[in-house]
This record gives C-alpha cells, sequence and structure tokens, in this order.
C-alpha cells in the first residue's frame, strides 16, 4: 500500500489557463449566465441613449414626448440596475473561486508528506494560497465582466455606426490594427513579468516568516542587521518588478491615449467638414462622438483584460503544479487497533537523500509492554527510526511489522492513532491549554478528564497557578510556558490519545535537573503497559529498559541489555561511563 498519492494527473497545454481556473473551481453556470446576461443587457441599455440624443438633436429639441422621456430616464435607471446585479453576482463568483482554490491548496498544504517541506518553504504555500488567489478574485469580478460587456458595447456599437455612417465608421477601424501592435508583444511582457513577480512575492513571504519564527536566533546572534539586509533585498527586488511593471504601463497608457485622442479629433474633423456640407446631420455626429467613445472604452479594457488575464495564467499554473503534487492518502488501506503485538523492523534501509545512507539493513523486534531504547552517537539515524515508524517516510527497502503485518497494510489515519509521540521539544500551537490537550481528537472531553490526564503527567501545579484554567492561552509555540511544563502538556496529551505504542525521542534532554526529576516521573507513569521505544541519553532510563540497541552510522551494532552491552560492546561501554550520565 502506498500512502501517497496524486490528487490530480497531468494535462496537456491547452487546458490551462482560463479552462484550468473554471476547471479547478466549478462556479455555478447559472451565475454565470444571469451575470453575463445582465451585462449585455445593461450594455445595450447604454447603447440607446445616443440615439435618443441623435434625436433630441436634429429636432432642436422640440416635438419630444412625455414617453421618450420615460424611456430614455427608463433607460439609465435599468443601465444602473443591470450593472449593480452583474457587479454583486461577478464579485460573489470571483470571491467563491477564490475559497474554492483556497480550501484546495490548503487541504493539499496539509497533507503533504514530511519530505515535500525539505525543499519547499511553508512561507511559499501561504502567498501561493494568499496573493495568487487574489489575482484570480480580480480576474473574474473587474477584468472578465468588463471583457464581456465591452464585446458586446463593441460589436452592437459598431452595428449602429454602420447603419448611421459607414464612411466615418471606417474610421474607427484604423486603431484596431495600431492597438493590436502595441498590446500583443506587450501581454507576452507582462505574463513573464507577472509570473517572475508573484515568485519573488513567494520567496519574500517564505523569508520574512522564517526570520520571525527565527527572532530569539537572529537577537541571540545580534544579526538584525543581517536579518533586515536580507528582508530588504527582497523588498528592493520586488520593488524592480514593480517599476519594471510601471515602465510597461508608461508605454500603454500614453500610446492608447494618443491613438483615442488622434481618433476622436479625426471624426470631428471630418464630420464637422461633412456636417458644413449638409451630408451629415449635427445630431448624427454628435451620436456617432458618443458611439465613439462606448467603443473606446470596450477596447481600452480588452487590453487590461488580455494583461490581467496573462497574469492570472501565471497564478493558475503555479496553482495547479501545486495540486498535482503527491499527498499522503490518510484512510486509504486497512483498519488496526495494536493489542498486544510487537514491532518488528526487517532489513529496513533508508536515505533522506541520494547522497547519503540514514540506515542500512535495520533488524530489531520491540516487544508488546516492553521498553526498548536505543542509544549511540548524534546523527547515527535514532530519530530516523521514529520518523519511520510514525510513516512520514517510507522505507526503501524492508519492512516494519506488528505483529506479522506490514504496516504500510494499514490506513495512516488508524496506524497513527495508536502511537503516541513526545519529542525533546514538544511543540505547543497558540490557543489555550485545553486546544492543545486535544488537539487532533475527534470526540468531547471533559474538565475531569483533563484534571486526570494532568495529574498522570505531574502537570497538577501548571494548572493551578493559571488563572483561566484551561482556557489560559500559551502563547506562539507555547512560549508562555517552561519547557518542563511544555513537556508535561505534551505528555498530558499522549495520555489523552491512549496510545498503544509510545515513542519518546529524548524528551528530557532539554530540560534542568529539577523539571527533569517531574518529567521522568511523568513518563514512567506514561509507559505503564504499553510498548515504548525510547531515544535515550539517561543512564537511569537504559538501566531500566528490557533492551537496549545501539545504533552506529545507520547500522545496529549491538543489542540486548544493559549488563549484555557493558560486557560485549566496548563503544557503548565509553558512552555509559562518558556520555550517558546518570
Amino acid at each position: 500500500m502506498s500512502a501517497i498519492k496524486n490528487e490530480k494527473e497531468p494535462r496537456s497545454a491547452e487546458t490551462k489557463g482560463l479552462k484550468e481556473l473554471f476547471r479547478l473551481t466549478q462556479p455555478k453556470k447559472s451565475w454565470l449566465v444571469i451575470a453575463f446576461g445582465a451585462s449585455i443587457l445593461s450594455s445595450l441599455a447604454g447603447l440607446g441613449v445616443p440615439l435618443f440624443t441623435q434625436n433630441l438633436i436634429d429636432r432642436s429639441f422640440s416635438g419630444i414626448s412625455l414617453g421618450q422621456g420615460v424611456l430614455v430616464i427608463g433607460l439609465f435607471i435599468l443601465q444602473a440596475l443591470f450593472s449593480a446585479l452583474t457587479i454583486y453576482l461577478l464579485s460573489y463568483i470571483g470571491h467563491h473561486m477564490v475559497k474554492i482554490i483556497r480550501e484546495k491548496l490548503t487541504t493539499q498544504s496539509i497533507h503533504f508528506p514530511l519530505n515535500y517541506f525539505q525543499i519547499e518553504r511553508p512561507g511559499e504555500l501561504v502567498s501561493r494560497t494568499l496573493n495568487d488567489t487574489l489575482l484570480v478574485k480580480s480576474f473574474v469580478s473587474d477584468s472578465l465582466p468588463s471583457f464581456v460587456s465591452g464585446v458586446v458595447t463593441l460589436v452592437v456599437a459598431i452595428a449602429i455606426l454602420l447603419y448611421m455612417d459607414w464612411k466615418m465608421t471606417l474610421l474607427i477601424f484604423l486603431a484596431v490594427p495600431i492597438g493590436a501592435v502595441v498590446i500583443i508583444p506587450v501581454g507576452k511582457k507582462i505574463f513573464e513579468l507577472s509570473k517572475k513577480t508573484q515568485d519573488e512575492t513567494a520567496d519574500f513571504s517564505a523569508e520574512f516568516g522564517q526570520v520571525l519564527a527565527s527572532s530569539a536566533l537572529v537577537k541571540a546572534s545580534n544579526a538584525e542587521a543581517n536579518a533586515v539586509q536580507e528582508i530588504n533585498d527582497g523588498v528592493n527586488r520586488l520593488f524592480s518588478y514593480g517599476k519594471r511593471e510601471a515602465k510597461i504601463q508608461a508605454v500603454i497608457q500614453p500610446i492608447v491615449s494618443l491613438v483615442i485622442m488622434g481618433l476622436v479629433m479625426g471624426i470631428i474633423a471630418y464630420g464637422g467638414y461633412r456636417v458644413a456640407n449638409g451630408t451629415l446631420s449635427a445630431g448624427t455626429l454628435i451620436a456617432f462622438i458618443m458611439y465613439l467613445f462606448q467603443v473606446m472604452g470596450p477596447i481600452v479594457s480588452f487590453g487590461t483584460f488580455f494583461t490581467d488575464m496573462q497574469k492570472v495564467k501565471g497564478a493558475t499554473e503555479r496553482i495547479t503544479v501545486l495540486l498535482r503534487e503527491p499527498i499522503e492518502d490518510l484512510f486509504q488501506g486497512e483498519t488496526i487497533t495494536v493489542n498486544g503485538e510487537s514491532l518488528e523492523f526487517r532489513q529496513v534501509s533508508f536515505r533522506y537523500n541520494e547522497d547519503k545512507v540514514a540506515l542500512e539493513d535495520i533488524n530489531f523486534t520491540a516487544m508488546a509492554n516492553q521498553t526498548t531504547a536505543f542509544v549511540g552517537p548524534s546523527g547515527s539515524g535514532k530519530s530516523t527510526l521514529f520518523t519511520l515508524i510514525e510513516e512520514f517516510y517510507q522505507p526503501e527497502q524492508g519492512q516494519i511489522l506488528i505483529g506479522d503485518h506490514p504496516i504500510a497494510d494499514y490506513s495512516l489515519s488508524s496506524w497513527r492513532r495508536q502511537i503516541g509521540y513526545v519529542q525533546q521539544e514538544s511543540m505547543l500551537l497558540s490557543g489555550s491549554i485545553r486546544d492543545n490537550l486535544t488537539y487532533g481528537l475527534n470526540r468531547e472531553v471533559t474538565d475531569g478528564e483533563l484534571d486526570h490526564v494532568m495529574a498522570l503527567a505531574c502537570g497538577t501545579e501548571i494548572m493551578q497557578k493559571l488563572p483561566l484554567g484551561y482556557q489560559s492561552e500559551v502563547g506562539e509555540r507555547g512560549a508562555m510556558l517552561s519547557g518542563g511544563e511544555r513537556q508535561r502538556v505534551a505528555i498530558a496529551r499522549a495520555f489523552l490519545r491512549d496510545p498503544k505504542i509510545l515513542l519518546l525521542d529524548e524528551a528530557t534532554a532539554s530540560l534542568d535537573s529539577q523539571s527533569e526529576e517531574v518529567v521522568q516521573e511523568a513518563l514512567r507513569n506514561l509507559m505503564e503497559g504499553r510498548t515504548t521505544l525510547v531515544i535515550a541519553h539517561r543512564l537511569s532510563t537504559v538501566v531500566n529498559a528490557d533492551k537496549i540497541i545501539f545504533v552506529e552510522d545507520g547500522r545496529i551494532t549491538g543489542q540486548g541489555t544493559h549488563q549484555e552491552l557493558l560486557e560485549h560492546h566496548s563503544l557503548y561501554r565509553t558512552f555509559a561511563s562518558h556520555q550517558l550520565t546518570s
């Protein structure tokens, strides 16, 4: 059973862009039809006004009936109502599409296997989830409706203009090739620039987030100046991309304005000449100019639309790349409940990358309801054993079995539910004590249960000095608690899960002697009646273990009791006398 799956299969290039965006979000077609229909009706209502103006001027403002006046007012009202409906519906659809994409990205990110974060930084995922999706919202809410209504306005207005005077209408078409010459190459540059800007924004978010998360290290190392310089370098890189975009806009806007003004002046000059000759009425000229401005609006918005479409295409490509990354399938496989089975490593080998073997040909059995301790030099692979038991990674060779069955046959969800993992630096989440104790549990927990597990974890005194009890905040990463208090909360959390297998990764290594004594007592309570695997640095833990396994350079070089290894394993004797302290 493979615990990793691909949510999305690779697709051909033609499905990218808008098709991919709408495929990902699947907005309601009925809402889109209504929104686009309202946009079209709003455009059509606006196109009736110049015709009324032409009639009004040609009649010298006389002979206009009350009904015609009411009709014009009605057109204005209808245009406003349909425009409001369009704005609301498309804004709603845009926000809903962003919601769908963000839900997909957050779900995907949380289910990424751990090895993904060895390469990618979490800050980049945050940027993709927030910044790239805003481009989608802006495109759907602003650019797309302007494009749709602009197409309708352009087609209908040109048809009316051709009917009114085809010779003057031909002047408008002179602007089309000029605009195309500018927009097409500039659009490609904006697409490339947008992708680079989004990538740089993601890098900046990752770097800034990393500096803030490591603020204690920054201050302790007197590295504030270096940190500020690194962050400001990122700000300056973003600024440079902004300058390049400003230069492109500085080229586009004047050219578009020049084309429009030239066209307007040409229409006015040519139309004025024809009015003077009597071949064109003044009302027709005014209506023509009004339609001209209605036509120019869509033409200008088309440039913006294609620019924004290039941006959203870049964002969509990045989003779809993330959604194609393999993720953990928590529920694939059988359900397991551990009940007295031993845990066995059988010829297991593993490497994090191609350069170095982390574990090689590991063979041992941790007997049920006994304590198995792992000792050895730093970097020898002890913690890697625990990550394989948790199935954070998969062995390159060999099997890990519970009883006679490979753990890979069981679903990750049910298997991890059997395990309690207490690390050297147990992380707490910002929130209350209750939030941290019940984290990941899908059942209601009473205060009585919390009192019980905190007592077993020797944490009663913690609760006595917190005025809000279990609602007391622990701060970012548990900063408002001491190291020993954080460990006891982590142990109480493990008690609440009632695991059958317990993994203790040097759970007292970073504590002072007084805190360690209290935490050791809590750990002894937790270990009772459970299959326990412990990475040890204290001689007292090793002496009491049922089996000790010595790990050296990714290989097991000795197994046995404390006394047996003292007699037969020279390096263990050295560790026992020097590094394993009582």
